[in-house]
């Protein structure tokens, strides 16, 4: 598996992107990118490379990956989209409450019960 921008040539190695493509210099075989694994792979191995380098594993194993680390990681960040979420909501609650408001200070015939034809 080659990293980097060697294979495609001309398209960014942007970490959403999936592609294949059929290479002249490789007899035209079917070659497919893989962005999102090929980062995720690269980022486990990181974490693991640190840990080692850490003292927290004795030995460097080539082709291992810190899967379980990541996995507690994405859980935290669910939970964080899940507040922001919330967060969101309530914040546009309170502009939208906020804008009425102040709708209302400007033309008072806008607020209920207030109208010129009562």
């Amino acid at each position: 598996m080659s990293l980097g921008h060697g294979r495609a040539g001309h398209l960014p190695d942007y970490s959403s992107v999936k592609y294949r493509y059929l290479p002249a210099w490789g007899q035209y075989e079917e070659i497919i990118k893989d962005n999102p694994s090929d980062y995720m792979h690269a980022f486990c191995q990181m974490i693991y490379v640190i840990k080692y380098l850490r003292g927290e594993h004795e030995d460097f194993v080539v082709n291992t990956y810190d899967e379980e680390a990541v996995a507690a990681g994405e859980e935290r960040v669910d939970n964080a989209k899940a507040d922001a979420d919330e967060a969101g909501k309530e914040l546009k609650e309170t502009v939208q409450n906020t804008a009425e408001g102040l709708s209302n200070l400007v033309d008072p015939n806008k607020s209920e019960g207030g109208g010129a034809d009562e």
